[in-house]
């Protein structure tokens, strides 16, 4: 390959965002999805509730997932965001996928957990046709996925507790490094404690009703963005369309009528 100092490029050619959602079950996380640009729903599983949004066949595999992204990437449409729905059961696909592959019952078929470095593989194939999506067909890429809590050894201080994406930690770096934002959405709370006397107190949690998506990493979640949002806001696709709107051209619209969310 040539080079010259001519060909360095000095523009900006924003791309639509690629976003992970995950948290509690019932927050709300493919409500929010769906209210990007013209979604169509791509379900893994069964989490729409009442939500009115055009969706795919229910993805059984793999193939069924690669297929349904092919006719996206190839076919006549206008639809401007793909929403997986969700990441978390979408991994049984990849490791049944992986163990087909090389002949294995199951992902625990290998020793010494080789199954699950084999499912990178699969893994990196699923990403790279949503990521054909996104730059060739133009379409936004947001993916729920559910929240599980996990044992953080840091480096610098105790080892401590905080939400995650449930997956696998390797399949968890690797859609972590592939998305562009990474929000992890929960209910406010707040602990009142009780003292019972003979020095015990009963501490609980209270929530305040109200819904946040939590865009930066804390001690607490993991989460990330690279368009420089807020922290914290509230879990509003509204609000988080319009901040995005004023870092990304073309913006994303609220684009689907919603009802009551069951996911």
């Amino acid at each position: 390959m040539s080079f010259t100092l001519d060909d360095i490029i000095d523009d900006i050619q924003p791309e639509p965002p690629k976003m992970i959602i995950y948290g509690p079950q019932g927050i709300g996380k493919t409500t929010f999805g769906a209210a990007f640009y013209n979604p169509v729903l791509l379900p893994t599983e069964k989490g729409w509730g009442n939500l009115r949004i055009k969706r795919t066949r229910h993805i059984e595999t793999y193939g069924d997932l690669m297929t349904i992204v092919g006719a996206l990437y190839t076919g006549q449409h206008d639809y401007g965001t793909a929403l997986l729905d969700s990441l978390t059961s979408l991994e049984r696909l990849v490791w049944a996928e992986t163990a087909r592959r090389h002949g294995k019952q199951s992902i625990e078929g290998w020793d010494y957990g080789k199954g699950y470095i084999e499912a990178d593989e699969v893994w990196n194939e699923v990403l790279t046709a949503l990521n054909a999506l996104q730059s060739e067909r133009q379409m936004s890429i947001v993916c729920t996925a559910h929240a599980t809590v996990t044992r953080f050894n840091s480096p610098t201080a105790e080892p401590y507790d905080r939400y995650d994406i449930d997956l696998h930690k390797r399949a968890n770096a690797l859609v972590q490094r592939w998305a562009d934002v990474v929000g992890f959405c929960h209910w406010q709370t707040s602990t009142t404690s009780t003292d019972l006397g003979f020095k015990k107190k009963a501490t609980r949690g209270i929530s305040t009703g109200q819904r946040l998506l939590a865009l930066e990493e804390r001690p607490a979640w993991q989460a990330k963005n690279r368009f420089q949002l807020p922290p914290v806001m509230e879990l509003d696709a509204s609000q988080f369309l319009g901040l995005l709107a004023e870092r990304y051209t073309p913006a994303p619209v609220v684009g689907a009528e919603s009802s009551t969310d069951t996911e």
